[in-house]
């Protein structure tokens, strides 16, 4: 089968032009910036317990159950304020 000289451009030419109907480059995402807030109430820990003046070991075990609450309650806020930090 023959070929006939001009079907080879034109046919390159009718492809070039079907590009040319493409539309721009595709737009580019918009990003937004959200600024992270954290909550007030993670951002205070229990205050720490007063040491008993006179103490018998009742008052030190509670003392020191009172200080450890104090100090689970902070890692507990902490861990909080992690999650919602990307």
């Amino acid at each position: 089968m023959h070929q006939r000289p001009m079907a080879v451009p034109a046919a390159l030419l009718s492809l070039l032009c079907l590009t040319g109907c493409a539309g721009g480059p595709p737009a580019a995402p918009r990003v937004e910036v959200v600024r992270m807030t954290v909550p007030a109430a993670l951002l205070s820990c229990q205050p720490a317990p007063v040491p008993p003046a006179m103490a018998d070991d009742r008052d030190l075990a509670r003392y020191i159950l009172a200080l450890s609450d104090a100090g689970d309650d902070c890692r507990d806020r902490l861990s909080r304020v992690r999650e919602l930090s990307p």
